[in-house]
């Protein structure tokens, strides 16, 4: 298994709510967030007995 995460204090301001990458192609934002950290979490199943 290989996975790769980005973390750390790496917070942006955010754009303007009028004004952004989503507002400029049509989208509509729900949520907004700024200066947020977030945690990764990934199961991992034990793996198969070898009979040995």
């Amino acid at each position: 298994m290989y996975t790769v995460a980005v973390s750390g204090p790496k917070h942006y301001e955010l754009a303007p709510e009028d004004d952004n990458g989503w507002t400029r192609d049509g989208a509509t934002q729900v949520v907004r967030a700024g200066h947020t950290s977030t945690v990764h979490g990934m199961p991992v199943p034990p793996a198969p007995a070898t009979g040995d």
